[in-house]
């Protein structure tokens, strides 16, 4: 019964199935693993169970594996994989802060560096999107592939046999940035100045929509602030709407670097429509676009197919660093 719950809630992943193991883990290279998250009690009833995780790191790797847990929202005693564990914490089904996955990619390339023999272990819950994220990452790092969507095609050819791994759009748009970042350098970090949401759906015309805009606390933290909330009193200057778009105005409203926007409707009860992660050293020129529904991180259902949310942009300045 355990095994037949595991391979559904493993889905269409790809399992290690040898020497009497079943674990939702894929080898994405011959040493870089990718697998999901090792659980305990009842975890380990439908995940994979730590000990086994255990057992089958030190049949095949045993004092060469290091893993990488990077879930912000549970954990272990790392005793109990060998010790030789460390966290990088990100939220479910959202993006890593490009210094995130810097720091990943230079603690992986260390851990294989020091011996031939060297594998590293990535998970996050599931295994595959953030586990995805920071693989492709690492998989451009080491120049094995020279653009993102080779990566990303790669990485889901290795873990899944449907060919969908990272599917999250903003987590794909870090791993473009990251590229970027290693071809080109980094880029100036900057403030924009936030003049007007628009958004385009059917939703618009018969619902309230309402937008929480957050950022990265930053210090290499995953935790989020909160900027404001459009349903607050005073948050916006104008909100308009004309047939299925709406439109919110604002004044002296500057963001900077990583920057989350989620979409949301209070009728009949508070509830996500979709949300969106981008960094502002990337956006070109003065408008920020997404024009179809799969662009969107995780849409609600309700959301109609040609949906679309644009961000427009009155001016931008270096960003001024607090120690200036």
């Amino acid at each position: 019964m355990a095994a037949l719950i595991r391979h559904m809630v493993s889905k269409k992943k790809r399992r290690f199935m040898e020497d009497g193991f079943d674990l939702d883990l894929s080898y994405i290279t011959d040493r870089i693993i990718a697998m999901a998250y090792p659980g305990e009690c009842w975890e380990g009833f439908f995940r994979n169970p730590l000990s086994e995780v255990m057992r089958f790191l030190k049949t095949y790797h045993e004092r060469h594996f290091k893993v990488i847990n990077l879930c912000s929202e549970r954990d272990y005693d790392p005793a109990k994989l060998g010790g030789n564990v460390e966290r990088i914490p990100m939220e479910d089904h959202q993006i890593a802060p490009l210094d995130a996955m810097l720091k990943y990619c230079r603690i992986v390339d260390d851990w294989l560096s020091k011996d031939e023999n060297n594998v590293l272990v990535t998970h996050c819950k599931a295994g595959k999107g953030r586990s995805g994220l920071m693989i492709c990452a690492y998989l451009l790092y080491i120049r094995k592939f020279h653009d993102s969507p080779n990566a990303l095609q790669f990485y889901a050819e290795k873990r899944t046999t449907n060919g969908k791994g990272v599917t999250i759009p903003s987590q794909k748009r870090y791993v473009e940035y990251f590229h970027d970042y290693l071809v080109n350098g980094p880029r100036q970090e900057v403030e924009m100045q936030l003049a007007q949401i628009a958004l385009t759906s059917n939703l618009v015309a018969t619902k309230e929509v309402n937008v929480v805009i957050s950022t990265h606390q930053g210090n290499d933290s995953w935790r989020l602030t909160k900027l404001l909330s459009t349903k607050e009193e005073g948050s916006k200057v104008s909100c308009s709407k004309s047939g299925n778009t709406m439109v919110l105005g604002f004044t002296s409203l500057w963001i900077s670097g990583d920057m989350k926007f989620e979409f949301q409707t209070s009728e009949p009860y508070q509830a996500r429509l979709f949300y969106i992660w981008f960094n502002t050293a990337y956006v070109e020129g003065t408008e920020f676009s997404l024009l179809h529904k799969q662009d969107l991180d995780k849409p609600s259902k309700s959301m109609d197919p040609s949906c679309q949310v644009s961000l427009f942009f009155v001016g931008s300045r270096p960003k001024v660093q607090k120690n200036e």
